[in-house]
This record gives structure tokens, sequence and C-alpha cells, in this order.
């Protein structure tokens, strides 16, 4: 979880130098905006839970526990780049102050999910790594 955190603290800064070096904007997938690191946190979230909970399991396999994550993140991550194509949400590409400010909702919610989503791997995580015999 502290790359995940490192990731977003680097990126930060790239994502508000782009919006000066090249404010035409992404015309690929969503900007790297408020709502972007909402949903990012979300998919983070949903990776940790999975992931964590399936490998302490047994402990063993770790390739499969990375695919039982990565298959549900992926969609999640293609959803919300297909999403602001559509015309009623191209707000979520949106860097305009109003916009972001529209997008604030959704980072909260993707801190609290993120926050929830540690708890509980670390919970199923620390009972389950109980059991298992390293």
């Amino acid at each position: 979880m502290a790359a995940q955190m490192t990731q977003i603290a680097i990126s930060l800064p790239c994502a508000v130098l782009r919006v000066h070096l090249l404010p035409e904007g992404n015309p690929v997938g969503i900007e790297a905006n408020v709502a972007y690191y909402g949903f990012g946190l979300m998919i983070y979230a949903l990776f940790n839970v999975l992931f964590v909970t399936e490998f302490f399991r047994t402990a063993w396999k770790a390739g499969k526990a990375f695919l039982i994550a990565l298959i549900p993140a992926s969609l999640m991550t293609m959803a919300m780049e297909v999403i602001v194509h559509f015309p009623g949400f191209a707000w979520l590409d949106s860097v305009a102050p109003a916009d972001l400010v529209r997008q604030l909702p959704i980072l909260a919610a993707g801190i609290a999910v993120y926050a929830a989503g540690a708890r509980v791997a670390y919970a199923v995580a620390a009972r389950r790594f109980e059991r298992v015999d390293l």
C-alpha cells in the first residue's frame, strides 16, 4: 500500500504540470483530475482486498491471487476510462475548476473506500495468516 501512495504522490505534480504544458487535453482516456484519483483509490482498494485476502488463504500461488485481483481491477479501470466518453459523463474528463469541484465527492468516496478496503484486507489477511503454516 505504501507503493500505491508513492505512485499517487509522484503522479500528482506530473498531472498538474501536464495541464499547464499540454492544455488541449487527453484525447484517449480520462484526464488526471480529481475524479481520476478517486476512481484510482477505489481500484487500488478492490485490488488490495482481493489480492491480499486470496494470497493469505494459503500463502502460496501469488500468481493466482494476482490474477484474481487483476481481472476485476482491470475491468473497473476500463469502465473508468470508457465512461468519460458518454455525453452525460463528460464532466469526469474535465480539468475546469467548476468540474473539479463537482468531482470532489468521487475523491472523497475513493478515500473512504480505500481506507475501508485497507482495514478489511488487513483484518482478513491477519486472521488467515495465523492459520497458514509457512
